[in-house]
């Protein structure tokens, strides 16, 4: 556990070296910055004796907080992993690491774990902030703890997901090649989804979708955190009103089962991969 821990600090002083961490922490705090603006904005010119025209404007604003985190997540995940093995070998970062008496599975770890605290600390703050910033504008908005863990937990999973992806990914390929495949992937799964939300009579694009989400769940588990956050089936508008960007077939909650499997299992096949890979 120790040389996990002691992995996981060095990729974390890596990334704060690369300027990745504090690029994510200021284009945050310039979401929340226009977030409020327009929020403040909504709020005055929205005639509060207008409740349906309320929950409308709220459950547009939650969809477009909730596809900004999905963003966030994605890009944090690729963009911190992404030049995890192949590259360190290349330049020869990684070599003096392998040098020593290490497990290859606990580099593997020590490197997700260094993402995993990153997105510990920084999702759930996200969810939290933004619920309290429509909260305060808009009053009786506050989402129940049961919602709220199931939102935080679904976009925890998702980056959990992302950054094994591209963490097995890393062991292959180079980071610019890592990154656009686990990138498209990622926006394909997204694209596919949402057009299957708009034509639900077609059996073929329902298939695609759920074949889709079985290959990669990302799709699957942000849209189950956006079910949960934005009301459930107590809100029609996230239902039926939001088009490609709503909830109009929300998945189970055992997708957050399926991911934990998943996850494992890419686990697993990443530590195999490099454990068989001349370094």
């Amino acid at each position: 556990m120790r040389n996990i821990r002691l992995i996981a600090q060095l990729n974390t002083n890596e990334m704060m070296r690369r300027r990745i961490l504090p690029i994510l922490v200021i284009m945050t705090l310039g979401f929340f910055i226009l977030f409020n603006v327009v929020i403040g904005q909504q709020t005055s010119n929205i005639d509060q004796g207008q409740p349906m025209l309320t929950l409308a404007t709220i459950a547009g604003d939650k969809v477009m907080a909730a596809f900004f985190i999905n963003l966030f997540i994605g890009f944090m995940a690729i963009f911190m992993v992404a030049g995890s093995i192949t590259p360190e070998i290349d330049n020869g970062t990684l070599l003096v690491i392998l040098a020593r008496p290490l497990k290859r599975w606990e580099i593997i770890a020590g490197k997700w774990m260094a993402v995993v605290s990153m997105q510990l600390l920084m999702i759930p703050l996200l969810v939290v902030a933004t619920n309290w910033v429509i909260s305060m504008h808009f009053s009786h908005q506050n989402i129940p703890l049961p919602a709220l863990i199931g939102t935080i937990a679904s976009f925890l999973e998702e980056g959990w997901i992302l950054s094994l992806l591209a963490l097995f990914g890393s062991v292959f390929l180079s980071q610019v090649a890592n990154g656009i495949l686990i990138g498209l992937a990622f926006l394909i799964n997204f694209i596919v989804g949402s057009i299957a939300q708009l034509t639900l009579h077609s059996l073929t694009l329902q298939i695609l979708s759920s074949s889709l989400n079985l290959l990669i769940p990302t799709n699957g588990l942000y849209r189950r955190a956006l079910f949960e956050w934005g009301g459930g089936t107590s809100n029609p508008f996230l239902l039926s009103a939001m088009g490609p960007f709503g909830v109009s077939h929300p998945p189970a909650s055992s997708i957050l089962i399926y991911a934990v499997i998943y996850a494992g299992v890419i686990f697993a096949l990443a530590c195999r991969s490099f454990d068989r890979l001349d370094a």
